[in-house]
């Protein structure tokens, strides 16, 4: 599993000790070699980006930052139009997916590099999700700002590389 805590859960459904967690880490040959194909800038155009699909709490980041100084980017699917709210102010941008391909990783990764901050705001939740947006964060060497979630064995404030907040 991906999770201790999932690796838990199985065994403890199955009672017995079958599963365990693997530890997932980023291939950081894959981010320098796409990083290295890109034309690299020397300012950094967003401050926070956030992309994601899996339980994610756009609406609360959007509050964090609206009507301040600090340029947020939000990539997510056309299904959050919804719930995002509607009015804030020109230091917010949303870009809206209508499909989860037609951002592919090469395009992230670009995005990310053009990127002080990760940041991975998630609803509370009973399952692992945004463990590969902390990965990604650890291998493009950016600061992570992340809603706490116990599946995500990686502790980002002790690794000194983050801060977790409560939801909302």
């Amino acid at each position: 599993a991906l999770s201790n805590v999932v690796a838990t859960q199985i065994n403890s459904i199955v009672g017995k000790e079958l599963s365990a967690e693997l530890h997932w880490g980023p291939n950081l040959a894959f981010y320098e070699k796409e990083l290295s194909l890109q034309e690299k800038t020397l300012s950094k155009d967003i401050d926070i980006v956030a992309i994601g699909r899996t339980g994610r709490d756009y609406d609360t980041l959007i509050r964090a930052f609206d009507g301040t100084n600090i340029r947020v980017a939000i990539y997510c699917h056309e299904s959050c139009k919804n719930s995002l709210l509607t009015k804030f102010t020109n230091n917010i941008s949303i870009h809206f997916l209508q499909n989860p391909e037609e951002l592919n990783y090469k395009r992230i990764i670009q995005i990310y590099s053009n990127s002080k901050i990760l940041a991975i705001p998630m609803l509370p939740q009973d399952s692992l999700c945004g463990l590969t947006s902390v990965v990604d964060g650890i291998a493009m060497g950016m600061p992570i700002i992340a809603t706490y979630n116990k599946y995500i064995n990686i502790d980002i404030e002790k690794l000194r590389i983050g801060y977790w907040v409560k939801p909302y």
